[in-house]
């Protein structure tokens, strides 16, 4: 690009278009439709411990270091028809296609996912699942001021007929 007019190279150093695809590996690649007729394929460089993979259809903002556009670089992929509305000066969401959020509000963190989705947390060999039917335990053991109220626990004063028992032995 030794002989591209400088004015014209740093009008082609940021591009808009809209993505198409992306390709997994150590650095996720995109394709996107540029200016007309200009698909390109790039690297897509995400912030450090955040990844997805957009829907055809998203925004893509690409820089070409130096007018460069051999090697153009995705910094951004947005998607509004999926963003989250409403947040309040400060607040910070985390959010997907299927309305599943994770909001970082100014006092609260709250997570939410519509019908027929579940929040799962694992550790280890434990999960624990929240859904529309309840809460689930997998693993461990379920304690409550160190006390086990899980399927193994015991109690004490255990008498025969329908006479209640003492609290949990812990």
């Amino acid at each position: 690009m030794r002989d591209v007019d400088p004015a014209r190279r740093s009008l082609l150093a940021i591009a808009r278009g809209v993505f198409r695809r992306a390709t997994q590996g150590k650095m996720q690649r995109v394709q996107a439709d540029l200016l007309a007729r200009e698909t390109r394929d790039m690297e897509y460089a995400e912030p450090y411990g955040l990844t997805s993979v957009p829907h055809d259809g998203a925004e893509v903002i690409a820089v070409a270091p130096g007018g460069n556009r051999s090697h153009l670089v995705a910094i951004c992929v947005s998607d509004r028809r999926y963003r989250v509305q409403g947040l309040e000066s400060g607040d910070v969401a985390l959010y997907n296609d299927k309305g599943m959020v994770v909001t970082l509000g100014r006092e609260t963190l709250t997570i939410e996912a519509p019908a027929g989705m579940e929040i799962v947390q694992r550790v280890g060999g434990v999960s624990a699942t929240l859904s529309e039917s309840g809460f689930a335990i997998q693993g461990g053991t379920v304690t409550h001021d160190g006390v086990n109220i899980g399927a193994t626990h015991v109690h004490g004063g255990v008498q025969p007929g329908d006479a209640n028992t003492d609290v949990p032995v812990g």
